[in-house]
């Protein structure tokens, strides 16, 4: 977690703390563990984790990924493809009560 209290001074770090962060990181032309750290963040973040919501509901970054991301091996390694089917079937109870337990078909009538 030291990466994220040299990076970030809130305590919740959200997906778009970290992309403003990682564009203040704008290459200089040299490579930085710092900044492929902050990339890897971003990507696990967004695409991973893939946000439900945005702007002020959104959720805070994920502290496994906060945790992994320090670790790129760890990264490189990992199941994420069933880390991130487990988070989505997660997220399934929260829809179906969002539609109040249905979802209805639109159709388009032409």
């Amino acid at each position: 977690m030291e990466f994220k209290t040299k990076h970030f001074k809130k305590i919740v770090v959200k997906r778009e703390d970290v992309r403003e962060k990682l564009l203040k990181m704008v290459p200089s032309g040299e490579r930085s563990k710092e900044r492929l750290r902050m990339m890897v963040l971003y990507f696990l973040s967004s695409i991973i984790i893939a946000p439900i919501k945005t702007g002020e509901k959104t959720p805070q970054v994920d502290e496994f990924c906060l945790k992994a991301m320090s670790d790129l091996t760890f990264c490189m390694n990992f199941q994420w493809g069933r880390y991130s089917f487990d988070y989505m079937l997660g997220t399934i109870p929260h829809t179906i009560s969002h539609f109040n337990g249905l979802v209805v078909n639109n159709k388009k009538y032409i």
